[in-house]
């Protein structure tokens, strides 16, 4: 107000009210990371959430590594509950996700070690029914249900050759839904931008797969 009184300009005003309000969220940050044991993701949620209202992103100095330290701390304990939780599911995907956050935030080698080892028995127990779901799922005509199969298969490590399979009828079955899509716009028959197809021959089918297998 007396600032005002005196004709200071309304912007020049606004610009120190954020100074002073970037000065005072680095001071809480500071006075924070005095104690990092007591330092739990929610207060850290809360410093980082009032820092960036204020811009101390923006900043440079000393201000920023305040800010950068606070960031890298609250990063790594999101890495380390996402990783807890992820090792409590079945879900091999958010487990491997979970996993790779975790090693960029920096979190511990030994719990990522042992989430790498939960994951394994994991894929290991789902590998059987991927792979059934994946041979089924080839001889449907469901492409979504196709592809997720063929992820998971990859995923949890079934055999080579059956995900080849997959991904070779993926690929027919994407192309025959081009050709048709491009049909039912008028394209022809002949025309050059139709999607052209494997040859027959370079379908197995999957008693074939199967009879292969049964020999081993």
């Amino acid at each position: 107000r007396e600032a005002q009184k005196v004709g200071v300009a309304q912007d020049l005003l606004d610009e120190g009210i954020r100074r002073i309000q970037q000065l005072k969220a680095v001071a809480q940050i500071r006075e924070a990371l005095k104690d990092m044991a007591k330092l739990t993701l929610g207060v850290i949620e809360d410093l980082v959430s009032t820092a960036d209202a204020v811009g101390v992103g923006e900043l440079t100095g000393e201000s920023k590594q305040v800010y950068d330290t606070v960031v890298k701390r609250r990063d790594k304990m999101r890495a380390e509950k996402q990783l807890r939780n992820a090792a409590k599911g079945q879900d091999v995907f958010a487990l491997l996700a979970a996993i790779q956050t975790a090693e960029k935030a920096g979190v511990d080698p030994k719990k990522i070690a042992a989430a790498q080892q939960v994951w394994e028995r994991i894929a290991e127990l789902k590998k059987p029914t991927a792979r059934v779901q994946l041979l089924a799922a080839v001889e449907g005509k469901d492409i979504g249900k196709l592809d997720d199969s063929i992820k998971l298969a990859r995923a949890v490590g079934v055999e080579k050759r059956v995900v080849d399979r997959g991904e070779l009828r993926l690929r027919v079955l994407q192309g025959l839904a081009a050709n048709e899509a491009e049909s039912s716009q008028g394209g022809d028959a002949s025309s050059k931008r139709r999607v052209q197809l494997p040859e027959e021959g370079a379908l197995p089918e999957i008693k074939t797969i199967e009879a292969r297998e049964s020999k081993r």
